[in-house]
């Protein structure tokens, strides 16, 4: 699973500054990367996304998007398959509220 991150400013000047990063990641990964990507400027946009199971727009967060991915690793074989079809379905409510209130039941030792 890969976001690429590219710079905004560069980009409407017709340049493509960007980096891929792999999912999930720390935050410390994303901060480089964003360093990297921006120099002086501020803006960021999400320009592409490969193999992440849910829908990724433009203007995401890069550590939402890398907590999202962590969560769904943690899950099993067919919790996997369940929560991506929902989530490439549009149900992104559903996972959610599953990941808010389900999940960390499910961490739990001894449960």
């Amino acid at each position: 699973m890969m976001i690429y991150i590219s710079n905004l400013s560069q980009y409407n000047q017709g340049r493509l500054i960007g980096q891929w990063l792999d999912l999930p990641c720390t935050t410390e990964d994303i901060q480089n990367a964003l360093s990297m990507i921006l120099c002086l400027d501020e803006e960021y946009f999400i320009t592409d996304s490969e193999g992440v199971p849910f829908e990724v727009n433009d203007y995401d967060n890069p550590f939402e998007i890398s907590k999202k991915t962590k969560a769904y690793h943690a899950l099993g074989g067919p919790e996997r398959l369940c929560v991506g079809f929902l989530l490439s379905e549009g149900y992104e409510s559903v996972y959610t509220a599953w990941r808010v209130t389900l999940m960390p039941l499910c961490m739990q030792e001894n449960v």
